[in-house]
């Protein structure tokens, strides 16, 4: 199924929302401020009750880990 960038679709999880309000916040800087932005968002973020077991266990505790 082909991506379209330039189009706007009905976004249908509040992770959808995220990525085009991040869109919409580069856009409205652009316009109001006169410079460019760059939205972040984080996939995995590490932390303490971060289970090192899971499905989305990152690199990070399972190098870190001592037996």
């Amino acid at each position: 199924m082909p991506k379209h960038e330039d189009q706007i679709g009905r976004p249908r999880s509040p992770y959808t929302v995220t990525k085009y309000v991040n869109e919409l916040y580069a856009q409205v800087f652009a316009r109001c401020y006169g410079f460019k932005a760059t939205g972040l968002r984080y996939f995995n973020v590490f932390g303490k009750r971060q289970d090192p077991n899971g499905p989305y266990a990152t690199v990070i505790p399972k190098c870190g880990s001592r037996p």
